[in-house]
């Protein structure tokens, strides 16, 4: 897995995946879309050598509240 990005800001990402990791997080896409919110709040998908992760989650603007405030200032950040 690598992951980059073409300015400090993250407006572009390039996730650039081997065939098993593009499988892993498919399956973990799949588990957030169909699970209630309540039940699953994130995944994680890591490299295959477990040396980067990804943390992905459904944003919904009513749930702004419950992330930690770290991610509140990243969301605020890029909205500017």
């Amino acid at each position: 897995m690598f992951i980059a990005a073409d300015t400090q800001s993250l407006n572009n990402i390039y996730l650039l995946l081997t065939q098993s990791e593009a499988i892993e997080l498919k399956g973990a896409l799949e588990q957030l879309i169909e699970a209630k919110y309540n039940e699953l709040h994130h995944v994680h998908v890591t490299s295959d050598d477990y040396q980067t992760e990804v943390a992905v989650s459904i944003l919904e603007k009513n749930d702004f509240e419950t992330y930690h405030e770290s991610i509140k200032d990243i969301i605020r950040n890029s909205r500017k």
